[in-house]
Order: structure tokens, then sequence, then C-alpha cells
């Protein structure tokens, strides 16, 4: 989780120069994949999402995301995030995407699925495209029971911003910080030892709360 949220700041910065509507699309599938591991995290799964990009599979022309249980693959996903659901519709319709779950932005998500019913109640020509790929959209990347629970048009736009981005990442972190805290049980004094004694990142505590460390080995080095 912690580098879903270090990639989404770097994809921020990498398209900084790029117009914000066009660099939204590599933001909106790292929100997918950073919301789907924090959840998966929360529910205990051991479940994870990664871009096809950050795998080496760069500009892969059918799968934007994959899930994965340790090595074994099980689901993919092209996402498309246009400005408009119609926009989003007629990218995600394209046959190139049959074999695939698709995902648009989610408060676009019912207006997609109402276009396509549409044209397939009106028998277009493409009316066989829409109809499978009405049956493969989804709001947001999800498997046996974890869902990224969607990201917006607007939450991909905001987040080209490196310094939106950077608070997200944060707030990313912080969310998986108190997850693995919880989940592990980590006494409250060690925490309290920890933040006094300097440490001044996430990795630190994280570390501690998987009994990876101990305070007095973490505490004198500054984590980041």
């Amino acid at each position: 989780l912690l580098l879903d949220a270090d990639r989404l700041k770097q994809i921020a910065q990498q398209r900084s120069g790029m117009a914000a509507d066009k660099a939204q699309g590599w933001l909106f599938e790292q929100l997918e994949v950073t919301k789907f591991n924090l959840n998966s995290l929360k529910a205990g799964s051991d479940l994870q999402a990664s871009t096809t990009d950050s795998l080496g599979r760069i500009n892969d022309e059918t799968v934007d995301v994959i899930i994965r249980r340790g090595q074994r693959h099980l689901k993919s996903f092209q996402l498309k995030s246009g400005n408009k659901a119609s926009s989003t519709a007629h990218m995600l319709s394209d046959p190139k995407y049959v074999d695939v779950g698709l995902i648009g932005p989610s408060d676009q998500h019912g207006n997609v699925r109402e276009l396509y019913e549409k044209r397939i109640e009106t028998g277009t020509l493409k009316a066989d495209h829409y109809k499978k790929a009405h049956e493969r959209l989804h709001k947001g990347v999800e498997a046996e029971g974890v869902s990224s629970g969607g990201t917006e048009y607007s939450e991909a736009l905001q987040a080209t911003d490196p310094n939106e981005a950077a608070r997200l990442a944060g707030q990313f972190k912080r969310q998986g910080v108190v997850t693995e805290m919880h989940r592990s049980g980590l006494e409250a004094g060690k925490i309290g030892a920890a933040i006094s004694g300097g440490v001044s990142g996430v990795t630190g505590l994280i570390n501690l709360s998987r009994g990876e460390a101990d305070v007095e080995h973490v505490v004198p080095h500054k984590i980041i």
C-alpha cells in the first residue's frame, strides 16, 4: 500500500506537464488500485491489485489493472475515464476489451449503463458490442467481495495536481497504518514511544505493528 501511495505521487509529478484531462486517466487507474488494496487490507484479504504499467507491461492494449493472489492471476480490467458518460461508454464498448471487466468513473456508472441499455433496445449496428460491454461493466475494481468503491472523474482530475496527489497519498498511508495497527493489536505504549522517540514516517510504525521491529531498533533512526 505504501508503494501504491508513492506511485500516485510519482504519476502526478511525471504527468504534470500534460493537460489535466489527459493525465487524469493514469491517476484514475492508480486511485482504483490504491483504494482496492487498502480495502483488501481492511478486509484481511490477500488479494492484490496492480496496474499493468507497474508490472512492466507498459501501454498494454487491453488490460489496465489485474488482481492477483500471490502469483495467481484472478481478474483483469480495462479502465476508461471520459469527461462525460457518453465518451466513457463509447471507449469501453470497443470489442478488443471483450475478455476483461470494464470500469468507468463511478459517478458516470448509472448513465453508462443506461446508455448501453438504450442502444441495445434500439438495435443499433453496434448493439452486440454494447450488450457485451453492459454485461462486463463494474463500478470499481472488485473481486471476492473486495472493492475499490469506485472513483469519480473529478477525483482523478484533481489528483493530477501533485499537491493533491501528495495529500491523497498521505491519507492512504495513514489509513493503512491504522488498519495494520488495529489488526496486529499493537500496544498503545509502543506507538507513543515511537512517536515521542522521533519516528517521523509511517514505515517504522508499520514495521512495529507487524512485529518486524522493536521500539529500541526503530526509534533511534529517523524513518521517512
